[in-house]
């Protein structure tokens, strides 16, 4: 049986990893107008650059003998290697999306709703589901 602290917990972890980036693109819309589509931009690029290409590249290369000796014996060189594919990934899929999707909405507002899209597909994806 799951305990009632448990059950609350799990609650608190859905409201901010689906609330909070929901509510987050209706407050902005609201108050600044943010473009719907710089949010849906950030959200695809997340979508695309780690969930299809990145995750399933390590996925394969984390398969391979090689590396798990590699990664046993450099533990943190790893660390750092995947940390860096993430950075690398995401700023190809930011520089992407802001240049050739929404060249023309290129406004504070629309980097807040392109950051609103992204790291909210990201906690909606990683940590809501």
């Amino acid at each position: 049986m799951v305990s009632g602290l448990s059950i609350a917990f799990m609650i608190i972890t859905f409201l901010l990893s689906v609330g909070l980036p929901v509510g987050l693109v209706i407050f902005f819309y609201k108050k600044q107008r943010i473009s719907i589509k710089a949010v849906l931009v950030g959200a695809l690029m997340f979508f695309i650059f780690q969930v299809v290409i990145r995750i399933p590249a390590l996925t394969i290369i984390q398969r391979q003998g090689w590396y798990s000796i590699f990664a046993l014996q450099n533990m943190v060189l790893s660390d750092i290697l995947i940390a860096f594919t993430a950075g690398l990934f995401e700023t190809a899929g930011r520089y992407l999306g802001l240049r050739f999707l929404l060249k023309n909405k290129l406004e504070r507002k629309n980097g807040i709703a392109y950051g609103i899209g992204h790291g909210g597909i990201e906690a909606i994806l990683l940590i809501g589901t």
